[in-house]
C-alpha cells in the first residue's frame, strides 16, 4: 500500500508541475472541466456511501487516519489558492510559497507514518475519496 501511496503522490505532484508549467495558456472548452468534475463527483459520492456505511464512531484509528488525509486535503486546497494567486502576479507569492513548501514537508512526514498494509477497506476508501477531490482541484486550477 505503501507503493500505491507515493504513485498517487506522485501522480499529484507531476500533476502539480505540468499545471504550474503550462502556466496561464487557458482554453474556452469547458466539456473537460465538467466531465472530470461529473466523474469525480460520482466517485466522491460512492465512496462517501461507502465510508459511511462502514464507519465505526468508536474507531480512533480510523479518525486519526481521516485526520491525517484531511490535512492532507487541506494542503492542496493552500496549494490551489496559491496557484490562482500565482497566475495572477507571480512575484506575489513567493514567501507564501516558501511556507508551502515546509507544509508539504510536515504533512508528507504525517502521511509516510501510515502502514498502509494496516489500511483497513474505510480507511482506502476514504484515501480514494480524498484523492478524487484533490485530482479534481489540481484539475480545476489547470484550466
Amino acid at each position: 500500500m505503501k507503493k500505491i501511496l507515493t504513485l498517487m503522490l506522485a501522480f499529484a505532484l507531476a500533476l502539480t508541475m505540468g499545471i504550474t508549467l503550462a502556466g496561464c495558456g487557458g482554453s474556452d472548452d469547458s466539456t473537460d472541466v465538467e466531465e472530470t468534475t461529473q466523474v469525480t463527483e460520482e466517485t466522491t459520492a460512492k465512496a462517501t456511501e461507502a465510508t459511511d456505511a462502514d464507519i465505526d464512531d468508536g474507531d480512533t484509528s480510523f479518525e486519526e487516519f481521516k485526520k491525517t488525509m484531511d490535512d492532507y486535503e487541506d494542503f492542496f486546497d493552500s496549494y490551489c489558492e496559491l496557484m490562482e494567486e500565482y497566475s495572477k502576479d507571480p512575484n506575489s507569492v513567493m514567501d507564501e510559497y516558501l511556507e508551502m513548501n515546509q507544509k508539504y514537508v510536515k504533512v508528507m512526514e504525517e502521511l509516510d507514518a501510515i502502514d498502509e498494509d494496516e489500511l483497513t477497506d474505510e480507511e482506502e476508501t476514504y484515501y480514494l475519496e480524498v484523492m478524487a477531490r484533490i485530482n479534481s482541484k489540481l484539475f480545476e486550477v489547470a484550466n
